[in-house]
């Protein structure tokens, strides 16, 4: 429970920056690439205190049939690189995406897509690890759905552009999550730093390719002081968001984590929101008692 806590924390620290970023007019791809370069940078540091990056060096005795058997450290480092590459990359589409979901269809249908992406995990989770869903964890679930459309607007009136993106916002983070039950599964967890630093080097080279390409576009766009902080306030902690959810693997099922973290993100929006005296309406307040009841319901004893 108590990384739970943190990478809900982690959340909080992640959707402040990006709506401080948003109304001070900063540029959102510097803000990303310092926060991707720092996440990287703590990873290589963390990584070699504790002086774990030597063992990548056991891949030279790698036996394949045995990495989702047993683990090893040959196993642990090959799916340390293979989920790491993934994941790093699944990064920077699903920002992408995010973007191009917002722009289209605005902060609240995207956030409704995106954090429903726990239904994947849970499936993949009850199909490959036996996890068992009881029946107020399908209420729950369901609450979490329900609060999800209503604070994203959701009526007989909704306009939905381009869809496939929205889905595709659901995909990605679904199998971003369901990498880290996997990586939990069939990895030693005292190598977590190796894994974050391939997640995070992959994502720091793909989107300097991104940003390059944009710049090429609309022509160079100076950093801004205000914009190296806010990525070094985003990237430190988003350095160990992969990490708390790995851990947090370890004592809550993903059946549990997964919609305790999709409802508590939501709430923490909402609370953000009144922080920076934004109005609620009846539909957030709903939303709001809904998280509540769901957080309850998913996390009662079996």
């Amino acid at each position: 429970m108590f990384f739970l806590i943190l990478a809900l924390m982690v959340t909080l620290t992640l959707v402040v920056s990006l709506k401080v970023a948003h109304e001070k007019g900063l540029d959102a791809d510097n803000v990303i690439l310092v926060n991707y370069g720092v996440a990287a940078t703590v990873s290589l540091v963390l990584g070699i205190r504790r002086g774990t990056l030597g063992a990548f060096s056991a891949l030279s005795n790698l036996d394949l049939s045995t990495v989702f058997v047993e683990q090893s450290l040959a196993g642990t480092m090959f799916l340390s690189i293979l989920f790491g590459a993934g994941v790093g990359t699944l990064f920077v589409v699903n920002i992408l995406v995010i973007n191009t979901n917002i722009r289209n269809n605005g902060a609240g249908i995207s956030t409704l897509f995106s954090r429903s992406s726990f239904l994947i995990t849970i499936v993949l989770s009850v199909l490959f690890f036996s996890e068992r869903v009881t029946g107020f964890m399908y209420v729950g679930i369901v609450l979490t759905i329900a609060a999800l459309a209503i604070a994203g607007g959701v009526g007989k009136h909704t306009q939905l552009v381009k869809p496939l993106f929205l889905l595709s916002a659901l995909v990605l983070l679904g199998m971003i999550e369901s990498a880290h039950v996997a990586f939990n599964r069939f990895a030693s967890q005292a190598y977590v730093f190796n894994f974050t630093l391939v997640v995070f080097s992959v994502a720091l080279l793909l989107f300097i390719v991104v940003f390059l390409c944009k710049r090429r576009k609309k022509g160079p766009v100076p950093f801004r002081r205000p914009e190296i902080i806010l990525g070094c306030l985003m990237g430190l902690p988003n350095a160990f968001s992969n990490v708390f959810q790995i851990m947090a693997l370890e004592t809550v099922p993903a059946s549990i984590l997964f919609p305790t973290l999709a409802a508590g993100s939501l709430l923490i929006i909402t609370l953000i929101s009144l922080a920076f005296k934004e109005n609620l309406g009846p539909r957030k307040l709903i939303a709001i008692g809904l998280c509540i009841v769901s957080l309850v319901l998913v996390n009662l004893p079996n």
